[in-house]
């Protein structure tokens, strides 16, 4: 989990005894702010803070400056116009034109990553980040990112996928790609709703937006949206696409201590009243996981299902006779 606003209180902690006690694996974030969480195929966790990406190894967390922006595009290009201007026309030693490239080399790649990291999804082996930079992509394991072509560069809050889908959202407007981010398209947005709060896509394509308003989904990229007929809720704070378990995980402020679960494709609801106000909901293992704003970290209780307790009762009672 990520903690904000608490410096060196803050961070990331991590549990694993389910949740029973808790360890802060905060070093080398220098006192960041955590926006968001992710985790790449090959098991390395990633960082999304208010001043770039970072990425666990080991104990310690390291920056990730390696991000490629349209920006550097033009200064690279720039700089070895640059070192042929200088090298060309110098006739001295060898060494000096070494040194001379040196320089110029190393004047261009005085880039630091610095923008808010928003959100962070993964699909398979790709990684998306919505940052107040741009919409990035990763393809190994978080180590480099590029600025992704078709998306305007400005500041994106949201990021979701889903097989091959991806949508991406500010506030007030969203894009859809249905090929892992080769192109994109824009989404036409409910025309009740006034700001985007939270989005989902599921592995049907099925878009999910949440806000003031309530939930909104949509099966035609955007062309019509409807509510949840079995679902009033307003002031939603959280959609996740649990894709394992076939299901829409929902938070909201309006009824702040239930998790809602809308089970596809039947949209059936089921829903859990936790008694704490929740931020949000995530699955794992067979029970959730919430986070609430101020209570800290709540889990879910492991359920038994009572008539396989009376089965294995009954097996022992036969067996001790």
């Amino acid at each position: 989990m990520g903690v904000l606003n608490d410096k060196a209180w803050g961070g990331v902690f991590v549990s694993d005894n389910g949740g029973l006690s808790w360890s802060q694996k905060s070093a080398g974030l220098n006192g960041q702010d955590v926006f968001s969480l992710g985790q790449a195929s090959d098991g390395t966790v990633l960082a999304g803070t208010g001043h770039g990406i970072y990425r666990l190894q080991g104990e310690l967390w390291n920056r990730v400056n390696n991000v490629s922006l349209r920006e550097n595009e033009s200064s690279l290009a720039a700089a070895e116009n640059v070192e042929k201007k200088v090298a060309t026309p110098v006739k001295h030693t060898g060494k000096a034109r070494i040194v001379a490239a040196k320089k110029t080399t190393d004047a261009a790649t005085v880039h630091v990553f610095d923008a808010n990291v928003n959100a962070i999804a993964r699909v398979g082996d790709t990684l998306y980040a919505a940052t107040s930079d741009g919409l990035l992509r990763s393809v190994t394991a978080g180590e480099s990112w590029k600025l992704m072509a078709g998306p305007e560069k400005e500041d994106w809050s949201f990021v979701a996928s889903a097989k091959s889908w991806v949508l991406a959202a500010t506030l007030r407007s969203a894009l859809l790609s249905s090929d892992g981010g080769q192109r994109w398209a824009p989404v036409n947005l409910p025309e009740t709703l006034t700001q985007l709060a939270a989005i989902a896509v599921d592995d049907g394509g099925g878009l999910w937006l949440g806000g003031r308003e309530g939930i909104f989904i949509s099966q035609d990229r955007g062309a019509t949206w409807q509510g949840l007929k079995n679902l009033s809720i307003r002031d939603v704070n959280s959609l996740y696409y649990d894709e394992p378990s076939q299901r829409m995980l929902i938070t909201a402020n309006s009824q702040n201590t239930i998790a809602f679960a809308v089970h596809l494709p039947d949209r059936s609801v089921h829903y859990w009243n936790t008694g704490w106000n929740l931020r949000l909901v995530r699955p794992v293992g067979d029970h959730l996981v919430g986070a609430t704003l101020f209570d800290g970290i709540v889990v879910q209780p492991r359920m038994v299902d009572s008539s396989e307790v009376a089965r294995q009762r009954e097996t022992t009672v036969a067996n001790e006779e």
